[in-house]
């Protein structure tokens, strides 16, 4: 009898357990899928490493340099909000005439090639930099356009964003 006490408590705290942790599952399982996005993303956009070739040196499109720039910029002050995402996303897509999925993607590449940048001041001064050197003011009013929209959906400036501002200034030899 005391064995078949155990097997029931057992029985209704595994049932407890799961409805409880349900949840918990789709999240883990979000964050995974997350994950294997990010990884895919280079892939996705037909990057191939080479020796002793950083990967923003490789970059020869503006645009994915300006989707970098655009991650670095709302990064600046620590994790960005969803609608300085969603702003980047809805600007970027409008900007080079892309879909949503498509300006998603070329996000998650533009954090990728932060990322391998190190910080994002690092990322900041190395792709203003390369954007100049590969298609001189042309990507500027798109850049400032993006970094507006960003600033304009997270509520403004802060004082390391001005920094960046000012970065893009002397990159782009803006007096």
């Amino acid at each position: 009898m005391p064995i078949l006490g155990l097997l029931g408590t057992l029985i209704v705290a595994g049932i407890f357990w799961y409805v409880r942790n349900r949840g918990a599952v789709g999240t883990v399982e979000d964050v995974v899928e997350l994950a294997g996005e990010a990884r895919r993303a280079p892939r996705r956009m037909r990057f191939k490493r080479q020796a002793n070739i950083h990967p923003v040196q490789q970059c020869e499109h503006p645009d994915e340099l300006v989707a970098a720039y655009a991650a670095a910029f709302m990064e600046m002050d620590g994790l960005p909000s969803r609608d300085a995402q969603q702003a980047s996303v809805a600007s970027l897509s409008r900007l080079y005439n892309t879909t949503l999925q498509d300006a998603e993607e070329l996000q998650a590449y533009g954090r990728w090639l932060m990322a391998e940048c190190g910080t994002p001041e690092q990322a900041i001064a190395r792709l203003g930099k390369r954007l100049y050197k590969l298609d001189g003011s042309g990507s500027f009013n798109n850049l400032m356009s993006v970094v507006s929209d960003i600033t304009t959906a997270s509520g403004g400036l802060s004082a390391r964003q001005k920094e960046a501002l000012g970065q893009i200034q002397s990159d782009f030899r803006i007096q």
